[in-house]
């Protein structure tokens, strides 16, 4: 097989890489370091894709040869370019389904190594430094986009004939659908993880990156008064609580008046305290973490000039960890059934 336009592409983004892996190379130990900054960040998510991707792509066609010769096949052409290659042999003597599994073995090999990464991810203990953590997981999403969606589009409009090609145009029906639902199942697998409360949670506890993933919004210049609380303050072993801080910020963003955000104890157990005031009371809502990943909100109102006590009242409560918008709106309503209770007495 020639060398070709995507071969060419290939050792493009090799040069490219020649170049990163320079100016990498001499900040190599301070990337990977316990101080994990926004440029570290950025350099981890192109090693992944320099160094980690072209060691996937050899894996993958190494999946393709070991399937030939498990079958008895000879390999007559073996090409790799880093960032693409192939493997030929002659399918004479192989079956229809022994043809579709040596197409699929690459993508077996890619799926195979994203889960190993992932799982290094979520159950290595104790967890690994965050940089690394990103790199396995920027590994995983670079090489599973180009392994399910960017390969098959490409190869299925493209006329390449490669792998997709052959899975979904061979002559065993069962096994297409199989490959259908795995390609499927891994898509909405990734979607699961991206969206889910508490796996955001996880990956942003192993990775230092709850600001960057947009897992909370910090007060800004068009909110004064207001006040965020970062994940930074939550027990990184306990996904409730960030999904408490996230909603918090969420709502407090657009309260109309200035609110105080803070993390405490209620009584006992984390917590996360809004505060305001108004012309008659101060007014409080706490969404307190525990046990386990339940989450449980409650409010009041108190008049410290009357040096009344806080009259704090049970508003909602999940016995397991919640989706954050269930939370989000739980909140609101609380806040606003909280805004207009009557004080026990009032200011002078």
């Amino acid at each position: 097989m020639p060398l070709g336009g995507f071969g060419f592409i290939s050792l493009f983004y090799a040069f490219l890489g020649v170049r990163f892996a320079i100016q990498f190379w001499p900040q190599r130990k301070a990337v990977f370091d316990r101080d994990f900054t926004a440029n570290d960040r950025s350099m981890v998510t192109q090693a992944a894709f320099f160094f980690l991707l072209p060691v996937a792509v050899l894996l993958h066609e190494a999946g393709h040869a070991i399937a030939i010769k498990l079958f008895g096949g000879e390999i007559v052409d073996f090409g790799f370019y880093f960032f693409a290659g192939y493997v030929s042999y002659y399918p004479q003597g192989f079956s229809d389904l022994q043809q579709m599994i040596v197409a699929f073995a690459g993508t077996l090999v890619n799926l195979l190594l994203i889960i190993v990464a992932m799982g290094v991810v979520f159950l290595w203990r104790p967890p690994l430094r965050a940089a690394y953590n990103e790199l396995l997981i920027q590994f995983s999403i670079i090489s599973g986009l180009n392994a399910f969606v960017l390969y098959p589009m490409l190869d299925l409009a493209s006329g390449l004939n490669g792998d997709w090609t052959q899975m979904y145009d061979g002559n065993v029906p069962w096994f297409t659908a199989l490959i259908l639902a795995i390609q499927l199942g891994f898509i909405a697998t990734g979607l699961l993880i991206s969206r889910n409360p508490r796996t955001r949670a996880i990956l942003a506890q192993r990775t230092g990156s709850e600001n960057a993933r947009g897992l909370w919004k910090p007060a800004t210049s068009e909110n004064p008064g207001k006040h965020a609380v970062s994940p930074e303050v939550a027990d990184r072993e306990q996904p409730a609580l960030i999904v408490a801080i996230n909603a918090a910020n969420r709502v407090t963003s657009g309260w109309p008046q200035p609110v105080v955000i803070q993390n405490g104890t209620v009584p006992g157990a984390p917590a996360i305290i809004v505060t305001w005031q108004d012309a008659l009371a101060d007014r409080l809502v706490a969404l307190r973490v525990g046990p386990g990943d339940g989450i449980s909100i409650a409010g009041g109102t108190w008049n410290p000039d009357a040096k009344s006590k806080a009259s704090v009242a049970l508003l909602k409560s999940w016995s397991t960890l919640p989706e954050e918008d269930e939370v989000v709106l739980a909140l609101r309503i609380a806040m606003e059934t909280v805004a207009n209770q009557e004080p026990d007495g009032v200011r002078p």
